[in-house]
């Protein structure tokens, strides 16, 4: 497969090539999955869970928050440096 990838060839003879090498060595695609049976309400008995500890560290979650959706720091934040 990397011999095939590595070739300095089209995009479509790379692809060609990988189709050739997949055929010899008898790969074939899996089969498509069984649908799960459906779920009711009354059989959901975890939908999160919250670890609670004595010390509040909000530093690598609020600072991913505010690089993610560009928030400012505020007053109230714990991990603010002064």
């Amino acid at each position: 497969m990397r011999q095939v990838r590595n070739k300095e060839e089209p995009d479509k003879a790379k692809i060609q090539s990988v189709i050739e090498l997949l055929d010899s060595e008898g790969v074939v695609s899996a089969p498509d999955p069984k649908p799960l049976p459906g779920v009711l309400a009354s059989e959901v008995r975890l939908v999160t869970w919250m670890a609670v500890s004595k010390k509040v560290t909000y530093s690598v979650f609020s600072a991913r928050i505010r690089f993610l959706y560009g928030f400012p720091r505020n007053k109230t934040d714990p991990d603010q440096t002064s």
